[in-house]
């Protein structure tokens, strides 16, 4: 009876594997596409109508002439000659020579001599002082050039008083040009940091200079690095567990010597405090070793599936080396929204109507010993008055650049996670770099799965918005005063948001692997990835700790191997008596090690993908597949370590989650139950 129940059941298995090859929960190419998360459209669409009238209103508004030229106490553009900008009391001279409005392309401002404000004249640390240099840069006066210290500044008709109110003042630092502003060459602690820099600009200008005979160095050398990078994806899936192995023990030998040291000192101490100290350093090291040798013992399996499932996500990039083209598409893609949002704030910091406005006016009069005698009067002048809206708009403009930035990032990421899901899950005979993959995967993206992008992206801009506002209220708490407390809650509030947003983008990509797997919406998505990988929690771990060190590794050796690259050229081209060598080439080879280091953490971070496609597509296929009527799509070798295979027999499987077969197997469900691997 029990054979021919065995045998009932076996030819059961195999018609359905007939039926069904490799296409078990309809996973990757085989799911059944859908669009996902509509909300998310529609959120967006909405958010982005209301963008275009914030920008629409601040185009309308705005004058990016104010920010670029400055605007004089009087409301007057700086400069610029047209109708209803020129002062009609303007009447100047300059050695002789009548002055046109269009030569006042300078503003200067009546800034308080360093007693008045001290060290905090540009970086106040305290409000009085800060309230005085704003309302300062509202009282400029055009000015044809930047003048030195003793200068009279005076008003456009000559005189120093416009409708009773004094405007001239006289200059009291040396100034020099800054963006159309005349500010202060030296001013206190400022100058010696502007000196040191303005001196070291020699030298880096020099640096810059030895750069335009080195292009040949850095083509060659960039190039290098690119090609060294695509060949260290492939030489991973060879050289990970000599990496992780060797560094193993390498911390074990660092740790065995530790223990050495602190337990020979410990004998050799002759008594008292150190000899306490180097035993409470012995026992805690020689704690720490037996732990350390416990882990490597209890989690030596573990520690080989996640080198095996890093090998096998090198292999990926291998398989489909186009994917490499997406991280540049990305970042072609977020130019633009980042240009428009610029621009959009641009024009909302320079909206506004020019409206009577009363500050506080600094003055200082030179009396007849030569002593310059302050003083500080309320005045009324023509400054523009931004709208009440504008920091709302400001925000919400901030929030919307977060939100697309992070829509095209996530895209980026869907993009890769697609190519990845089509590599694992294609069965035997499938082809693992399928046609016009990365095409398909843009497609799909497109095509379905927008909605679950902007969800997933809209949690992570209301995390960075929210962090962006605290450093906001963190900089005006600091202002109105040094409170330790105060201090410390907003440094906890920071780092428990730093973790949110860590954790949020860690369920974000998951679920949008789950996404590419099985065409579920953001929340469902979401929910199985995290099950899964918490069924598996140790092994997602280790993998997350090694692949860290793996992918650390790497980019510092691409980084240095570029430096040594830069180095045997130069030092060639030395030997050849061309104008470089190495002692006058520091720039260059810390240009090399950031050009190399963007270009190792382009490719890293698709390798970094395609791990976390192969961590939960492993967990997801040893949750619902069993190896009989369902097969596994695991790596040969992660079936060795593992143990498992794919077979005709079914067998009997321990856990408390069947599988769901569709109910008209239910001999099979019976004998194959859902399990915990690990």
């Amino acid at each position: 009876m029990g054979t021919e129940a065995d045998e009932k059941r076996r030819a059961q298995a195999e018609q359905y594997r007939q039926e069904n090859t490799y296409a078990a929960y309809e996973v990757g190419y085989h799911a059944k596409r859908h669009c996902t998360d509509l909300l998310g459209i529609l959120l967006y669409v909405v958010a982005f109508g209301v963008m275009m009238l914030v920008a629409v209103v601040s185009f309308s508004n705005g004058d990016p002439r104010r920010l670029l030229y400055g605007v004089d106490r009087q409301g007057y553009l700086c400069g610029q000659d047209f109708k209803g900008n020129v002062p009609p009391e303007f009447n100047l001279t300059a050695n002789g020579t009548s002055l046109a409005w269009t030569d006042m392309n300078v503003i200067v401002f009546p800034l308080p001599a360093l007693d008045t404000c001290g060290e905090r004249l540009i970086a106040p640390s305290g409000p009085t002082c800060e309230d005085l240099v704003a309302d300062t840069m509202k009282l400029g006066v055009c000015w044809h050039r930047c003048p030195e210290a003793g200068e009279h500044i005076s008003w456009y008709d000559g005189t120093d008083e416009v409708d009773g109110v004094k405007v001239g003042f006289d200059v009291l630092f040396d100034t020099q040009r800054q963006l159309n502003r005349c500010m202060p060459k030296e001013s206190g602690v400022l100058v010696d940091n502007i000196g040191e820099l303005l001196g070291g600009l020699g030298s880096i200008n020099a640096e810059f200079a030895e750069l335009e005979h080195s292009w040949d160095v850095i083509t060659i050398t960039l190039i290098g690095t690119i090609v060294f990078s695509f060949f260290w994806l492939f030489l991973l899936r060879f050289a990970v567990k000599p990496l992780v192995y060797l560094s193993m023990l390498l911390l074990f030998l660092v740790t065995a010597f530790v223990v050495y040291i602190t337990f020979s000192n410990w004998d050799r101490s002759s008594g008292g405090t150190i000899k306490t100290v180097w035993c409470v350093l012995f026992f805690a090291s020689a704690i720490w070793a037996l732990v350390y040798v416990c882990l490597i013992v209890f989690f030596c399996k573990n520690v080989a599936i996640a080198c095996d499932c890093i090998e096998e996500a090198s292999k990926i990039p291998g398989s489909i080396p186009t994917m490499m083209a997406i991280p540049p598409v990305v970042v072609l893609c977020i130019l633009p929204v980042a240009a428009f949002h610029i621009l959009v704030w641009v024009y909302l910091y320079t909206s506004g109507t020019v409206d009577m406005e009363k500050v506080e006016q600094y003055t200082n009069v030179t009396d007849p010993t030569g002593v310059v005698v302050e003083g500080i009067n309320e005045v009324t002048i023509h400054a523009v008055q931004h709208p009440n809206y504008e920091t709302y708009a400001h925000i919400f403009n901030l929030f919307m650049f977060l939100w697309s930035m992070n829509f095209w990032i996530s895209a980026g990421y869907m993009t890769v996670a697609f190519c990845g899901v089509f590599w694992y899950w294609s069965g035997p005979g499938d082809n693992k770099s399928p046609p016009a993959g990365v095409l398909t995967a843009m497609w799909w993206t497109a095509r379905y799965h927008l909605g679950t992008l902007f969800l997933g992206s809209l949690l992570v801009a209301i995390v960075q918005l929210i962090r962006f506002l605290m450093t906001q209220v963190e900089d005006k708490l600091r202002k109105a005063g040094d409170h330790a407390t105060v201090r410390c809650i907003i440094a906890c509030i920071h780092c428990c948001l730093a973790c949110l947003e860590r954790l949020i983008k860690f369920v974000n990509n998951n679920a949008y692997i789950m996404t590419c797997m099985c065409s579920d919406n953001f929340c469902s998505a979401a929910r199985r990835a995290i099950y899964v990988l918490l069924r598996n929690a140790m092994s997602v771990m280790l993998v997350n700790v090694i692949s860290g060190w793996v992918m650390l590794l790497s980019k510092l050796m691409i980084c240095a191997g570029a430096v040594v690259v830069g180095w045997a050229l130069v030092e060639k081209a030395d030997l050849d008596g061309a104008d470089k060598s190495v002692e006058n080439s520091i720039l260059l080879f810390v240009l090399l090690f950031l050009c190399a280091y963007v270009i190792a953490s382009v490719f890293i971070n698709v390798f970094a993908t395609c791990i976390d496609v192969v961590v939960l597509s492993f967990c997801y296929d040893m949750d619902v597949n069993d190896g009989m009527m369902k097969p596994y799509y695991l790596p040969s070798d992660l079936q060795r370590v593992l143990k498992v295979s794919n077979s005709d027999a079914p067998r009997e499987r321990g856990g408390s989650r069947p599988p769901n077969f569709g109910g008209d197997l239910p001999e099979i469900q019976k004998a194959t139950n859902s399990y915990s691997r690990f």
